[in-house]
C-alpha cells in the first residue's frame, strides 16, 4: 500500500490554477532527485552480483576471462597487476565477483589503466572494512548469511558514497538481520545526503526500528519525511528523536508524518 508521504504535491480542485510557491518547486524537486538516487543505488545494490553470477568466480577464471574477452584486449600487457588486486582479495576472504564485476564494468568503459587499477584497489579496500564489521556482529561464518554479498556491496557504496564508517559501524551492530541492513542503508545514505546525520542519536533510531512492526518495504519512505522536515527547518536530532519517539509509541509513517508536520516551523 502507498502511503500519503508518496503524494506531497498538492492536487486542487482546479489543477490548472495550482501554482507552487518558489520553495514547494524546490522541495518536489529534490524529492524526485532522492528517488531516483534510491532507485538507482537500488538497482545497482540488487542486479549486479547475484543475479548475473550463479556461482563463485575464481582467480583463474578471472585470469582466462583477462586472456580471452576482447573488452580487455587492450589490458592485456598490464592483467598480471589487475590479477595482483583479486589475488589480495582472495588472500583476505573477499568474494572475487564483487570485485570481477567492477573491472567488467570498467573496461566496456574503456577507463585507462592509471585509473582503473586504483578503482579496484579502493573498491577492495571499502571492502575489507565491511567484511571487518560483519565480521564483528555476524563472526568469520558471515559469508553464509543470506544476502551477504548484497551486504558487502551496500557497504562498499555507503562507504564511496561519504557515509562515515562509524555510522556503518552503528547500523550493522543494531540492525539484525542482512535484509534490514540492505533495505535500510539507501534510504540513511540519502537522508545523510540531504543533511547530515546526527550519530549520537542513531542508535537509539534504530533500536526502535528494531522494535517496531515496520517492514522493510516502508524503510524508503523515511527518506521524504526527512526531507520535508529539513524544508520545515526541523533540526536533524529532533527529527531522529521524533522518529524514534513514534516508533517506541507503536506508530508507523502516517504517524511520524504527522508528528513532523506538526514540529513544523511554518
Amino acid at each position: 500500500m502507498v502511503t500519503s508521504t508518496l503524494f506531497l504535491c498538492p492536487t486542487p480542485k482546479n489543477p490548472l490554477s495550482y501554482v507552487p510557491s518558489p520553495r514547494k518547486t524546490k522541495l518536489y524537486a529534490s524529492l524526485r532527485n532522492v528517488y531516483f538516487g534510491i532507485a538507482l543505488l537500488a538497482f545497482f545494490i540488487f542486479l549486479p552480483v547475484e543475479g548475473v553470477f550463479s556461482q563463485s568466480v575464481t582467480l583463474d577464471q578471472v585470469r582466462m576471462w583477462l586472456q580471452t574477452e576482447p573488452v580487455a584486449i587492450p589490458y592485456q600487457d598490464l592483467s598480471p597487476d589487475l590479477l595482483q588486486v583479486f589475488d589480495s582479495a582472495a588472500s583476505v576472504g573477499i568474494p572475487l565477483e564483487l570485485l570481477f564485476d567492477k573491472l567488467k564494468e570498467g573496461m566496456a568503459k574503456k577507463v585507462p589503466f592509471s585509473r582503473l587499477k586504483p578503482v579496484l584497489e579502493g573498491e577492495l579496500a571499502r571492502l575489507v572494512k565491511v567484511r571487518k564489521l560483519l565480521e564483528e556482529v555476524y563472526g568469520r561464518d558471515v559469508e553464509r548469511e543470506p544476502l551477504y554479498l548484497q551486504g558487502m556491496k551496500v557497504g562498499s557504496l555507503a562507504l564511496l558514497s561519504g557515509f562515515p564508517q562509524e555510522g556503518l559501524s552503528i547500523v550493522y551492530s543494531q540492525v539484525k538481520g542482512l535484509e534490514r541492513i540492505v533495505s535500510l542503508l539507501p534510504p540513511l545514505l540519502e537522508m545523510h545526503r540531504i543533511a547530515p546525520l546526527p550519530f549520537q542519536a542513531l542508535p537509539s533510531f534504530l533500536q526502535a526500528l528494531r522494535e517496531s512492526s515496520l517492514p522493510p518495504s516502508q524503510y524508503g519512505t523515511f527518506v521524504s519525511l526527512y526531507l520535508k522536515a529539513i524544508a520545515g527547518r526541523i533540526p536533524p536530532i529532533d527529527i531522529l528523536q521524533i522518529m524514534t519517539d513514534v516508533l517506541h509509541a507503536g506508530g508507523g509513517v502516517l504517524q511520524i508524518e504527522r508528528e513532523l508536520s506538526r514540529r513544523t516551523k511554518r
